[in-house]
């Protein structure tokens, strides 16, 4: 059995683990298909776009479909996820030996997870076998169903302390680059979703923000607006470079972490000082392998706190901390996340291998081309080394 993940990769040389062996502290689960969105930034667009097309159930990730999770399989899984590190799931840093294994972080994606016939039966599941669950939400159906939060409240209960939320606002306050991202205005839904998770009472908000080279970068302030106007629910600013995968917006090449430390002090969206507050990065921890691809520090807001965090999805190749289950009814496997998402959006196309998990890669020197199909993969000039 696995008692840590501290270079994880390198001491196993196991790219799929069985579930009762998991040794990633969060583990994304793909329980739909379906979206009710269509945004030019999606990273799993192709494995959505062949599900939606077909209308078909597969329990092969390789064909490039997500599967329609029933809940007898997944209650299947969770029962069987393994939770084979030590670390505290809030912050993602290493705990006390002496507190034992944590829950398990188990964060519905797909797809849009929230409009699954069974998603609160998910959420049930969770909790029944102890772990915490993250919903990955466009926060479409939570912004305009109110009644639907308080059934979320409702279902989970006294596990409320175990329910996190992540919202995608990378257009930030402006109009005009929400529907550049989205395909259409959602400014007014995303923010009415953050007031009725407060009306509700339903804390534990991440903001994502995904940064997009000479687009978005003005809405990085925003992000801080955004979450001091829901102090009571924010409590992470989840900054993002653009992915080699899914749909892609732009020709440029994705900011790298130096790149964004230097925007957010030049900007002073974070001051040197919060900056030194970090508690993840390649320099803090073994398990990095020296990879400098997370970051995260505190902010002092008056009397909140809020975590501000960035992921390099480049130097995310083996990801000690995210998983993703593998589905595959006779045997289904945890992998580290990027090779499973690569192996959905490379599939049927001849000569393509995935890059993740593969090998390191860097740009050319010369401009980034992308060839970008709506719903497809993005093509980038790139070369292994």
């Amino acid at each position: 059995m696995l008692t840590g993940s501290e270079l994880l990769y390198e001491k196993t040389k196991m790219t799929q683990f069985d579930l009762e062996e998991n040794p990633f502290p969060s583990v994304y689960f793909d329980v739909w298909p379906y979206c009710d969105m269509d945004c030019n930034i999606c990273y799993n667009a192709e494995a959505m776009a062949n599900s939606v097309k077909k209308d078909k159930f597969t329990i092969d990730p390789r064909k490039g479909f997500i599967p329609k999770v029933t809940v007898d399989y997944f209650e299947d899984v969770v029962s069987r996820l393994g939770q084979n590190y030590k670390l505290d799931i809030a912050e993602h840093i290493p705990v006390n030996s002496t507190r034992g294994n944590n829950p398990q972080e188990i964060v519905l994606i797909g797809g849009e997870p929230t409009i699954h016939p069974n998603f609160l039966d998910f959420l049930k599941i969770i909790y029944k076998y102890g772990h915490n669950a993250y919903v990955s939400t466009n926060g479409k159906r939570i912004a305009n169903d109110l009644d639907f939060c308080y059934k979320i409240k409702e279902t989970v209960g006294s596990n409320k302390n175990k329910l996190r939320f992540h919202i995608d606002i990378s257009g930030g306050l402006d109009r005009e680059i929400n529907k550049q991202i989205h395909n259409e205005d959602s400014l007014d839904f995303k923010l009415r979703a953050l007031e009725n998770l407060e009306k509700v009472g339903l804390g534990k908000v991440s903001l994502s923000c995904i940064v997009i080279r000479n687009f978005n970068e003005h809405v990085m302030k925003d992000m801080v607006d955004i979450a001091e106007s829901h102090k009571k629910i924010v409590r992470e600013i989840d900054y993002k470079a653009q992915g080699l995968i899914g749909n892609y917006h732009g020709n440029e090449k994705p900011y790298k972490t130096n790149d964004w430390l230097r925007m957010i002090r030049k900007e002073k969206i974070a001051t040197p000082e919060e900056i030194g507050t970090v508690f993840l990065s390649g320099q803090m921890h073994d398990e990095c392998g020296g990879k400098h691809c997370c970051y995260k520090f505190k902010m002092k807001r008056g009397r909140s706190t809020i975590i501000m965090s960035w992921v390099d999805f480049l130097g995310c190749d083996y990801c000690w901390i995210r998983g993703q289950v593998a589905t595959n009814k006779e045997n289904p496997k945890v992998e580290y996340m990027f090779e499973h998402v690569e192996d959905n959006n490379t599939f049927g196309q001849a000569g393509q291998e995935g890059t993740y998990g593969k090998g390191r890669f860097e740009f050319k020197e010369q401009p980034i081309h992308t060839a970008i199909t709506k719903r497809g993969l993005a093509k980038i000039d790139r070369h292994m080394v």
